[in-house]
């Protein structure tokens, strides 16, 4: 799964600054960066991840992470950003009970009585 977008609105403003200097390989890196890290936070529980670990699956350098993070808790809390801005950026589903939630107490459901 590909968690990282294109889009600038989870970047922090010194992240899309340092960003701005990178040409279109070193935007790819930072991508494969973000989506390793991602990874491996889903496979392991947080203690267990190192830097290392996202290194090695990236293919890229220590220096490269360390380039674009200070540690793994940045990563992390770059990875956090990025999840809370897309579940803000989503629409809300309708809560049971109101108007197009399929719910049974819906009056235009199929499933209320007539």
């Amino acid at each position: 799964m590909r968690l990282f977008t294109d889009s600038d609105e989870w970047r922090p403003p010194a992240l899309r600054a340092r960003d701005r200097d990178l040409g279109q390989r070193g935007q790819q890196t930072l991508r494969e960066l973000l989506d390793a890290g991602f990874a491996e936070f889903c496979d392991k529980r947080f203690s267990a991840v190192r830097g290392e670990d996202v290194v090695l699956r990236t293919k890229t350098s220590h220096g490269t992470f360390y380039l674009r993070f200070e540690s793994k808790e940045d990563l992390v809390a770059t990875l956090l950003r990025m999840v809370l801005g897309m579940t803000a950026a989503q629409p809300k589903a309708p809560g049971p009970g109101t108007a197009g939630s399929g719910s049974p107490r819906t009056p235009n459901s199929p499933l209320s009585p007539a």
